[in-house]
């Protein structure tokens, strides 16, 4: 089944016997059986920010030039937007995403990447965005581990 890094927290929570408070997105795993965890989209955005090169960006947010992707299924679109190039791969039946099936479409594969990209605008249209430039006003040594994770940040 497909889970998100949004169920960890209340898993956690629960396992744990703690109250998981109704706010939080995800939802509770039963660990214990496995087969009987319901199937449901999950979505991914970069992390770093990103900077339009040309043009305004998006009047919603800057942030929709992020690559950003969803799986639901078997299948998984990856959107490039900088690039101008979408990806989709059969997890299943190519765990390492190296066919990507937009190459030779089917018509099976063009009615998934509509829907794919329905449901991916649909999210993107209620995220809550991540900032959009880099954070300002960090000491020295914060900074540096916070690039050492892969953020963009400046120091005093």
């Amino acid at each position: 089944a497909v889970t998100s890094q949004v169920d960890l927290a209340p898993t956690l929570l629960r396992l744990l016997k703690l109250p998981v408070p109704e706010q939080l997105d995800g939802r509770v795993l039963d660990l214990t059986r496995p087969d009987a965890i319901e199937d449901r989209a999950a979505f991914a955005e970069a992390t770093k920010w990103w900077k339009k090169h040309t043009g305004e960006p998006d009047p919603r947010f800057p942030n929709r030039g992020k690559c950003r992707s969803v799986r639901e299924g078997k299948y998984k679109l990856l959107q490039l937007p900088e690039l101008g190039q979408d990806a989709l791969f059969d997890i299943h039946e190519d765990p390492l995403e190296r066919e990507n099936l937009l190459t030779a479409p089917a018509e099976e594969v063009t009615r998934t990447r509509k829907r794919l990209s329905k449901m991916l605008e649909g999210w993107l249209d209620s995220a809550d965005p991540l900032p959009s430039a880099p954070v300002r006003g960090l000491d020295g040594d914060t900074a540096t581990r916070l690039e050492a994770l892969g953020y963009f940040v400046e120091s005093d």
